[in-house]
């Protein structure tokens, strides 16, 4: 029997090192002058070893020293690593054989942040749920572990976004209140970021103080300009949605928009006054103040100025600059031409023509050409013209009045028209008058043809 003996404390723990290392060490595991040769493993013997035993090999094939951390992963172990305490979250340039790729590995729940001097505000954050990437201070501060794909870039962009899914946002405070919206494209500073909304879903924003009082709401819309829909309110009314609005100043003052199209600083709300009722619904605003006021529904604007002052009108059409400019309650007119109705506040007119009834304000008329019918009063008018001094063809549709202005000239023909009403009349060639041209009007169909 033999008796071991140690003269130092330090020879005891050596002792016990070196018979922990035999216990799985290879046959050519051994202790020489200076150092220790630790267990030579394959990877395939390595990864047999049981996990979460903090062993330390040398891999014969990766001819290196690897360690095991706590979850049962294999590091390399050389002259420096940054490694967190549980060993999921390292840095490493091999995380397999050979690959010669710098990995920043992060598992778990934690998070891969950048900030100044490691405490200032945060520069870049990839958040715990998936496909989140956000980049600026105050970014994403609120995500929770069901919020998903969203993109935000600039200081506290998306700032207070929740649960929202698959959002864009590009610029400073870029969609900062929305906490739960989702699938918007917002770019550029200050945009929708009305302190008292929470959800904006399918909307694509491109521009600078964008959206910035809304409320609620705000659906499908594209938004694009500078100081564009900035008052796009929706409080008390509901939703504000599938509008399209391009230009500066295009649709700043509105509740409850919808189905709007504002091109070109159109729709502004000349007074900056937000009103009540049902909003402006399905109107196309196309060009420098037209449809201004904002109202009205199912209208029509497209030129300068064009239907600037309508309140209550709907389903007016005005194409020309100035067209229909001062109408505030009239519906269904067509006005074609610049300045067409210009003054007129009636409703069922047509007017096609340079400032074709200009002034003109009566009901159901048809006005046609440059100037017609420009100082014409009454409704139910009819006049064609080619300026405001006279009309060549004239007449009243309530009292079935035509007049003729001058000449009225009828060209012969050998045959009388084909299926005649009574008061037809014709101009004969003679054919049917013994040779000498005659005017003839149809009685009836027991009268027939008559010579006049």
């Amino acid at each position: 029997m033999y008796t071991l003996k140690f003269c130092t404390p330090f020879q005891s723990i050596f002792f016990l090192l070196l018979i922990s290392c035999a216990l799985v060490a290879q046959p050519d595991t051994k202790v020489v002058p200076g150092g220790l040769i630790l267990p030579r493993l394959t990877t395939l013997q390595r990864n047999a070893l049981p996990a979460g035993q903090g062993q330390t090999i040398y891999n014969t094939d990766q001819k290196s020293i690897q360690y095991q951390d706590a979850m049962g992963g294999w590091h390399n172990l050389t002259n420096a690593s940054i490694v967190d305490l549980d060993g999921d979250t390292y840095v490493t340039s091999e995380l397999l054989p050979d690959e010669d790729v710098v990995r920043l590995v992060v598992s778990g729940t934690d998070a891969l942040t950048l900030s100044k001097n490691g405490q200032g505000l945060l520069a870049y954050k990839t958040g715990t749920q998936n496909g989140n990437i956000l980049l600026g201070a105050g970014v994403g501060g609120a995500l929770s572990p069901v919020a998903t794909d969203n993109i935000a870039i600039g200081d506290e962009s998306s700032r207070d976004i929740s649960t929202g899914l698959e959002n864009i946002s590009l610029g400073t405070e870029a969609l900062a209140s929305n906490t739960v919206g989702e699938k918007n494209i917002v770019i550029g500073h200050h945009s929708m970021t009305d302190y008292n909304s929470t959800f904006y879903n399918e909307n694509i924003v491109i521009g600078h103080h964008l959206v910035e009082n809304t409320g609620d709401g705000l659906l499908k819309n594209v938004i694009i300009g500078h100081n564009v829909a900035t008052n796009l309110s929706t409080s008390p009314f509901g939703l504000a949605d599938r509008n399209v609005i391009i230009g500066e100043g295009s649709l700043k003052n509105a509740v409850n928009a919808r189905q709007n199209v504002a091109i070109g600083g159109s729709m502004q709300d000349v007074n900056g006054t937000l009103f009540g009722g049902s909003g402006p619904l399905g109107n196309i605003g196309i060009g420098a103040y037209a449809l201004n006021a904002g109202k009205g529904q199912y209208n029509i604007a497209i030129g300068g100025n064009a239907l600037q002052l309508n309140e209550s009108g709907n389903g007016n059409v005005a194409i020309g600059g100035e067209a229909l400019q001062v109408n505030l309650a009239g519906v269904q007119n067509t006005a074609i031409g610049s300045g067409a109705l210009n003054q007129g506040s009636g409703s069922y007119n047509v007017a096609i023509g340079f400032s074709t009834g200009l002034s003109y304000s009566g009901n159901n008329s048809v006005l046609i050409g440059r100037e017609a019918g420009s100082s014409a009063v009454g409704d139910n008018v009819l006049h064609i013209a080619n300026n405001a001094s006279r009309s060549l063809i004239s007449g009243k549709f309530d009292s079935d009045e035509v007049t003729i202005d001058n000449v009225v000239k009828l060209i012969p023909r050998t045959t009388p028209p084909s299926n005649p009403v009574s008061g037809t009349i014709y101009m004969d060639d003679g054919s049917n008058t013994g040779g000498t041209p005659t005017l003839r009007v149809y009685i009836n169909g027991s009268v027939g043809w008559k010579n006049l």
